[in-house]
């Protein structure tokens, strides 16, 4: 079943009454002439070097998007409503509902050493004139997003000679299950890769904590957990 585009055409009179139309057509993938292909492993480790190979459209801007994947690959909305970080009044708002027209926006916010987290919001107005002065919270889209958490977003001049030579990523920190696309952005329009899954398995984890502050020649007995994921047993070694 072939996609289903709209193309909405609007324009607000001088009273702040938007007037629109929208036209629905069908679209079709002949060619996608962009992918992105890796070594296929059962697994990888944090940090470790991977070799890709994409292949484009040449003279192209290709960007390459890494991230934590979601349960589906479909952009669903999602009607949670999440908090607003720095709520500010809005005058003179018109509510495009009515005409169909939703405004999105995409902020990457960096969440202590797990990397750049990505979120989504749609932006709606809540009525024509000062009397709308009061603005709904956005709502969140994440929970139906395929990239839930980035860790890479790296963009490059694609050519004849990029295709020949070897692109080196590094796989996330964090273990997890883990998906790279491409966009690429040429004459011919946007263009979006197929994810590629990556699987990033950490062997073994250790977990201890410290108190905030220690006396000089203090004795300290720490409680140290590590957890094996490997089928097999291991020794842990201690020293001082």
């Amino acid at each position: 079943m072939a996609p289903v585009s709209q193309l909405l055409v609007y324009y607000v009179t001088a009273q702040g009454e938007p007037i629109s139309d929208v036209i629905s057509f069908n679209v079709k993938l002949f060619n996608k002439q962009v992918s992105v292909n890796i070594e296929e492993k059962e697994y990888w480790l944090p940090d470790q070097s991977v070799d890709l190979e994409i292949i484009a459209e040449p003279a192209s801007l290709v960007c390459l998007l890494g991230g934590r994947a979601g349960a589906s690959g479909d952009l669903r909305f999602d009607p949670r409503i999440s908090e607003e970080p720095t709520p500010s009044p809005i005058t003179g708002e018109v509510d495009f509902l009515e005409a169909g027209v939703s405004f999105f926006q995409r902020q990457c916010a960096r969440r202590g050493n797990s990397g750049i987290s990505a979120i989504s919001y749609r932006q709606r107005g809540s009525g024509a004139g000062p009397s709308g002065s009061r603005r709904r919270p956005p709502e969140s889209l994440v929970g139906g997003s395929p990239l839930d958490q980035l860790w890479m977003w790296t963009c490059f001049n694609y050519s004849s000679e990029t295709s020949s030579t070897e692109l080196s990523i590094t796989t996330p920190k964090e273990a997890g299950k883990w998906s790279i696309w491409a966009l690429t952005v040429s004459r011919a329009g946007l263009r979006f890769s197929a994810p590629v899954k990556l699987q990033v398995f950490r062997p073994l984890t250790v977990e201890f904590h410290l108190p905030p502050n220690l006396k000089v020649r203090e004795t300290l007995e720490v409680d140290i957990k590590i957890g094996n994921n490997i089928n097999s047993c291991i020794d842990p070694i201690f020293e001082k």
